[in-house]
């Protein structure tokens, strides 16, 4: 866990201010692979610095490091377009603040709602909300690559080919009998489901940065805009259609799916990246990846390597929301796609 005093007495260092002092200190509850602190800095001058501090935890289900994010972050920042808060500081030393740390500006606003639209969702500026999000998304799609130079990301994206997609079902499907949980028949059907129907996807369906893990959860908004994407940890290149498959439930939570296609198509999204077959295809593999992704993040609490509260929600709740989740996403993909 970050330390308050390590924290100031590196802000010190790193900003040549010894009289730089911190004087809120809060950490934000949640967040299963990294840990997050709100803080407020006053600098020798008088002047007040509002920061989030984000650092690796040292026990996650994810391999991404803050560092990654901060190159990440940094790169749709200068792009513009996209609401992101200010990336300042990166530390890539994991035994100074307890883990690869990224420092940025805090951005006013308040998280419209949870990953799961049925706990927690938006009780106004919803439709204004949506449309929003479907330009924010359409600017994040349509970003030159060659933007990306200099981060972990291959700025070259790699051709979709039945074979890769065949590889990436098959992993998730050897990640998901390796982890503890009871077995789920949609588990199994999606499996099938997803390589009988490796074909809805073309080769050429447009590429772009994806944020990864984006939704509700994941976004500051304020009076039905978004004012901040949050949470960097899953960035990659590869199918537009996939981030869009990702958002298919906080969208229709809101509005209808043919609203916020339109919405997207009129500022620039591509409209192959809408394409129904390919959207249906990608929802089921998301949704997969997510029932790993739970059973992953439960074991960790089950074998005593994590014992927080989120941990236990994750293995109590969460994975048999994913669960169901991905069952709906079977049951519309085969209204799309069958046998």
């Amino acid at each position: 866990m970050i330390d308050r005093d390590v924290l100031q007495d590196y802000l010190r260092e790193r900003w040549g201010d010894p009289q730089l002092r911190v004087s809120d200190f809060e950490e934000v509850p949640g967040g299963k692979s990294k840990e997050t602190i709100l803080t407020t800095v006053v600098r020798g001058t008088g002047e007040t610095n509002r920061l989030v501090v984000r650092a690796d935890r040292s026990a996650s289900p994810l391999t991404s490091k803050a560092t990654d994010e901060f190159a990440v972050i940094d790169a749709v920042y200068r792009y513009g377009g996209v609401p992101v808060a200010k990336p300042l500081l990166h530390e890539p030393d994991p035994g100074i603040l307890g883990g690869t740390a990224l420092i940025s500006e805090r951005v006013d606003g308040a998280r419209p709602g949870q990953f799961f639209p049925e706990l927690e969702k938006p009780q106004h500026h919803g439709p204004e909300l949506m449309r929003h999000f479907a330009t924010v998304l359409a600017r994040l799609h349509t970003m030159p690559l060659d933007l990306l130079a200099g981060t972990h990301l291959d700025p070259t994206p790699q051709p979709v080919t039945a074979e890769a997609l065949d590889q990436s079902v098959l992993e998730l499907a050897d990640m998901l009998a390796k982890g503890r949980g009871p077995d789920v028949a949609s588990m199994q059907i999606a499996v099938d489901w997803l390589r009988r129907h490796l074909d809805v996807v073309p080769e050429d369906t447009p590429r772009g940065l994806n944020h990864g893990d984006i939704g509700l959860h994941n976004m500051l908004a304020r009076d039905g805009e978004i004012t901040a994407l949050l949470d960097w940890e899953l960035p990659h290149i590869g199918p537009i259609a996939y981030e869009l498959a990702t958002v298919h439930t906080a969208v229709t939570s809101l509005t209808t799916w043919d609203a916020f296609v339109e919405a997207y198509l009129a500022v620039g999204g591509p409209p192959q990246a809408v394409d129904r077959r390919t959207i249906a295809f990608y929802r089921v593999h998301k949704c997969l990846w997510l029932a790993w992704y739970s059973r992953a993040a439960s074991q960790l609490y089950w074998s005593g390597a994590r014992r927080d509260i989120i941990s236990a929600g994750v293995s109590f709740d969460s994975q048999f929301r994913h669960s169901l989740k991905l069952a709906r996403a079977v049951d519309s993909a085969i209204e799309v796609a069958w046998p």
